[in-house]
């Protein structure tokens, strides 16, 4: 038994080496046949997954975004309401003008996803917003449109008034001013551009003055500006007419020179002689002015239809 790992004497790791070697290799052998063969038949499956997910570039689509452009301001009276003919645009060629409604559909170019940056130029009267970044999506009917504000522009308006001395002025309802001992006085107010405003003249402590509480309406411009108002008076006499009104229908309210002398009809009403400026309110919201000279002595008989 020369040479051989089995001779008398040798050690049991000398006598098993040659085995476990073979096993070793006989296993790591069987490993691989096994792995390839898992290899060839999977490799369809994994081919047709790669396949059916093929890798799309994302395409440059057009987009329309609906948006809202409301005033907004420190009075209730400038708030919400619609703004038309904001100019709505990204780019020269990207842009919309808003409808009576306020409300303009931009047409947005790029890919869904991402981020447009657009300006909005809110019409005379009113100040720009910064731009704002929308998101370029599908709009769906329940998310409504984008909502921007343009801010109410108040410009500064100067009333110089000359008329009679130590006469309050009212602006919107309220004492701002008194004429001094010449009769003259200057005031500011704040009003938004292209808004009516009226400023009257309270003769209640003055009988004497006619006509009574004359007011002036004024128009306020996209800039600031100073309007001049002269009020001359004539002395009321004390001599007494009457009027009779009739409103075909009844008036809410009838209002002389400023005054309200009720609702429904006036007859016979003891009057001072003179003009008479008359305001009449219907139910129906129509609203009718009519002027009128007062005789002494005599009645005036007034009847104005307020249907439309």
């Amino acid at each position: 038994m020369s040479g051989s790992p089995y001779r008398e004497g040798g050690t049991l790791a000398r006598l098993i080496a040659p085995d476990r070697r073979r096993l070793h290799a006989g296993l790591l052998i069987g490993l691989g046949l096994a792995l390839g063969a898992t290899l060839t038949a999977a490799a369809p499956r994994i081919a047709d997954a790669f396949a059916s997910e093929p890798h799309v570039e994302p395409t440059l689509r057009t987009f329309y975004v609906p948006i809202s452009v409301r005033s907004a301001g420190d009075r209730d009276v400038d708030n919400h309401k619609p703004i038309p003919n904001a100019l709505i645009s990204r780019g020269p060629n990207q842009r919309a003008m808003t409808d009576a409604n306020g409300l303009a559909y931009v047409r947005l170019q790029g890919f869904e996803g991402d981020l447009a940056t657009i300006s909005i130029a809110c019409p005379p009267g009113f100040r720009s917003p910064k731009n704002i970044t929308v998101p370029l999506k599908e709009v769906r009917e329940e998310d409504g449109p984008l909502v921007v504000r343009c801010e109410v522009a108040l410009q500064r308006v100067t009333i110089e008034i000359t008329s009679e001395p130590n006469l309050p002025v009212l602006y919107m309802g309220r004492r701002i001013a008194r004429t001094n001992a010449s009769g003259v006085t200057s005031f500011p107010v704040e009003a938004a551009a292209g808004s009516h405003f009226a400023v009257t003249l309270d003769t209640t402590d003055r009988p004497d003055l006619t006509p009574v509480n004359p007011s002036r309406e004024f128009v306020a411009g996209n800039t600031d500006e100073t309007f001049v108002w002269t009020q001359s008076f004539a002395p009321a006499t004390s001599e007494m007419g009457a009027i009779t009104i009739v409103c075909i229908p009844k008036c809410d309210e009838i209002i002389d020179n400023d005054r309200s002398m009720g609702p429904g009809h006036i007859f016979n009403r003891p009057v001072r002689a003179g003009r008479h400026a008359l305001k009449l309110a219907a139910p129906t919201g129509v609203i009718k002015n009519v002027v009128v000279d007062v005789q002494p002595s005599q009645t005036r008989e007034v009847r104005v239809s307020m249907e439309r």
